[in-house]
């Protein structure tokens, strides 16, 4: 029973036929933490060449970005999202505009 050593706040109920069991865990109430600071260097590979690629042509689109990048949409989402919030990346025009890369 090394679970209920590591966890004493675990509760094992038995189904009475010995069969199975029920374990109750109960969750951790959560306080309103504060979010880390974003990393403002982006530590991915493929960060580093989105921005080298956005530099070489700012009017890339989400789809070009994840052909040359051999990626998904979503992904390339999530990486531009990453960049933005790092304060690396500015969209300027809205969907027919272009991409401004923050000189770091």
């Amino acid at each position: 029973m090394r679970v209920m050593e590591l966890c004493p706040n675990v509760k094992f109920v038995d189904d009475r036929e010995g069969v199975q069991f029920k374990a109750i865990v109960p969750r951790e109430v959560l306080v309103n933490e504060p979010n880390p600071e974003p990393n403002p260097e982006p530590n991915e590979p493929n960060l580093d060449r989105m921005l080298k690629m956005l530099r070489h042509d700012a009017s890339l689109t989400i789809p070009e970005m994840a052909r040359s990048m051999d990626v998904s949409r979503e992904t390339v989402k999530r990486m531009l999202v990453k960049l933005k919030n790092a304060g690396l990346l500015v969209r300027e025009g809205g969907t027919r505009g272009h991409w401004r890369v923050i000189a770091v």
